[in-house]
């Protein structure tokens, strides 16, 4: 029984969307309310406001800097803070790359290592 009102129901509702599509008065009013939105007074456009970021630093990725990245990341994984933290504050000294010293800071900070954070957050 409730499959057979269910079907019902399902079937009004298919005839009565597939009514409202042929209706010309519902197609023409929805196409007038779409010519008055073309023909509406475009915005005035807003200024967009220049990156205000430096450029980052041409530093090459040498073997050197790729690996004291490597041994950081490993040691970091591996629960080896007093490893990964000076190594990563390294990099960051020696490249001056913003990112290096977001990363630096971020894991020093999280780590506790205050004095660490504070250089890199300085670097950054």
């Amino acid at each position: 029984m409730t499959r057979s009102i269910t079907a019902l129901c399902a079937a009004a509702l298919l005839s009565v969307g597939c009514a409202g599509t042929s209706n010309p008065a519902v197609r023409d009013a929805s196409s007038g309310l779409a010519q008055s939105a073309a023909s509406a007074p475009a915005k005035p456009q807003v200024p967009t406001i220049p990156n205000r970021r430096p450029p980052l630093p041409a530093v090459e990725l040498t073997d050197e800097l790729m690996f004291k990245m490597m041994m950081a990341e490993v040691a970091l994984q591996r629960g080896q803070p007093h490893v990964g933290i000076p190594a990563y504050i390294e990099l960051a000294r020696e490249t001056r790359d913003p990112r290096i010293a977001q990363r630096a800071t971020e894991l020093a900070w999280n780590a506790r290592y205050t004095d660490a954070a504070i250089e890199a957050a300085g670097i950054w």
